[in-house]
């Protein structure tokens, strides 16, 4: 955005291009990064340690929740696109009101076995070895 277009309401935002599921491999572990609302079978190639699943976008149903989590084999997930960026940083974590983050984490744990879903605050770091996720 071009620092002359000055204050922008939420709707004046454009995206032009948009990534859907990308997968990233570093020292031996892996991370799959999904914005949920582009889910379709299959595209998930390979598992991973842990499930970055953006929040936003179309409805979670158990169905899209639970393929989501058996294509990406992981056993951390860490929610994402939930969080209102319109908000100072310096305020803390508030949920945008367009997500319903309680009721995505209720169909998670509904379809869940063996996996942890872990929020993060702003600036936390995460470390993830091989073998052995927090």
């Amino acid at each position: 955005v071009s620092p002359r277009a000055g204050r922008l309401w939420f709707w004046e935002y454009a995206l032009d291009k948009s990534f859907y599921c990308h997968g990233i491999s570093s020292n031996g572990s892996s991370f799959w990064f999904h914005p949920q609302s582009t889910y379709k079978p299959g595209e998930m190639k390979q598992n991973a340690d842990v499930l970055i699943l953006g929040l936003s976008g179309e409805k979670f149903n158990n169905k899209k929740m639970k393929g989501l989590l058996e294509e990406s084999g992981s056993r951390l997930v860490i929610p994402a696109h939930f969080d209102n960026f319109f908000q100072p940083l310096e305020k803390g974590l508030a949920l945008i009101p367009v997500t319903d983050y309680h009721s995505i984490r209720r169909i998670f744990k509904e379809v869940a076995s063996t996996q942890t879903w872990a929020t993060l605050n702003f600036n936390e770091q995460v470390y993830i070895n091989k073998g052995r996720v927090p």
